[in-house]
């Protein structure tokens, strides 16, 4: 009997590539919380905020966590877009493959595999905003503003650019 595993990712790899090369989930959270911890201090020590590493502190695991949450949720926006099926006899079937066709092999092959990317990207980033904004910045000692541009900052830094990355390099 196999034991399932649990995946987990984010900005720095896309979540198939995990299924494939399991080695470096360590790495990948790492990475991420490296990421992470970069944005948030930066941007608050831009922003002059009192008490950053407190701040820091309190929210980080969250930030993190959160994170991997919405880069989650983009994923699965991938899948459900890679694996829609039209009915062979819809007169909405080319169009369809042709969105749908490369979102994990090579979203730079055409232009729908690429925008339907770039929107699951911007799902995964307005989740990133949403959740640092009302969840994980809640318990800092940050205004409004602060709150807003930190999570503006995650959402834009922390987007899972590498959903765009082409896995024909890795699969031949």
């Amino acid at each position: 009997m196999k034991n399932k595993s649990i995946v987990i990712y984010n900005v720095i790899f896309p979540i198939w590539l995990l299924v494939l090369f399991p080695v470096i989930l360590i790495p990948v959270l790492i990475g991420n919380f490296i990421v992470d911890s970069f944005v948030v201090l930066i941007t608050m020590k831009i922003l002059k905020v009192e008490n950053i590493f407190k701040n820091y502190k309190v929210s980080i695991s969250k930030v993190w966590i959160f994170g991997f949450i919405a880069d989650i949720i983009g994923g699965i926006f991938m899948i459900l877009g890679y694996s829609i099926n039209v009915s062979p006899e819809s007169k909405y079937n080319d169009f369809v493959y042709r969105f749908t066709s490369n979102v994990f092999y090579n979203p730079f092959d055409n232009i729908f595999s690429f925008t339907y990317v770039v929107i699951c990207m911007i799902i995964s980033s307005i989740c990133i905003y949403i959740y640092n904004k009302k969840i994980t910045l809640r318990k800092t000692n940050l205004n409004d503003k602060q709150k807003k541009i930190v999570s503006l900052a995650l959402a834009i830094i922390t987007s899972p650019y590498l959903f765009l990355l082409p896995t024909t390099l890795f699969i031949r």
